[in-house]
């Protein structure tokens, strides 16, 4: 074996190829720093904008290319991830208002999770199943089997990726008190 050279095997000089610039991240953190400081009236949108960002950036295993629409909601819900192929993020606004920004971003870490995993693909598959077999107990066990997993993994998944474990057990709890409320089940 020859070492690599700066010249071809006819003896040409080798070409020094010219890359390509790499374009900063179009929706990262520091681009709504700008945002903020642009529009400070802007006010609940940025902040979760940002924070979720900031979410985005500590899990490596989520794919970057997913775009995920956030749609706010005026009732007292939980937050949750729906669609199988563009994913929407509903998000309450009365959450932000109560929630700090570590709550926040660890709370959507676990939805970011959810979308990672295809959890609402999955849930789709297994509702075509249970049309199939509606008949049948074990498909009604598995349903709720696969939505607690789902719901475990994703648990760990944000107190791993964001290393908040209390402020993501605080969020719950407050999450749970702001729903029931307002006479809502929390899921």
């Amino acid at each position: 074996l020859t070492p690599p050279s700066d010249r071809d095997p006819l003896g040409e000089p080798v070409p020094v190829p010219e890359l390509a610039p790499v374009e900063p991240d179009p929706f990262g953190a520091d681009r709504w720093a700008q945002v903020e400081t642009a529009l400070p009236a802007a006010g609940d949108a940025v902040r979760l904008s940002r924070l979720l960002a900031t979410a985005r950036a500590k899990d490596p295993d989520l794919p970057q290319l997913v775009a995920l629409r956030v749609v706010h909601a005026d009732d007292p819900i939980e937050p949750g991830v729906f669609g199988i192929i563009r994913p929407t993020l509903l998000w309450p606004r009365s959450v932000s208002a109560r929630l700090t920004d570590a709550q926040i971003e660890s709370i959507l870490a676990h939805e970011l999770c959810h979308v990672r995993r295809r959890d609402n693909l999955f849930s789709a598959v297994h509702a075509a199943v249970q049309v199939l077999f509606w008949f049948h107990p074990l498909a009604w066990w598995l349903e709720q089997a696969l939505a607690a997993a789902a719901e475990h993994a994703c648990d760990e998944a944000a107190v791993r990726t964001t290393g908040a474990r209390e402020a993501y057990a605080q969020s719950l709890l407050d999450m749970a008190q702001l729903v029931s409320r307002r006479g809502r089940r929390v899921a």
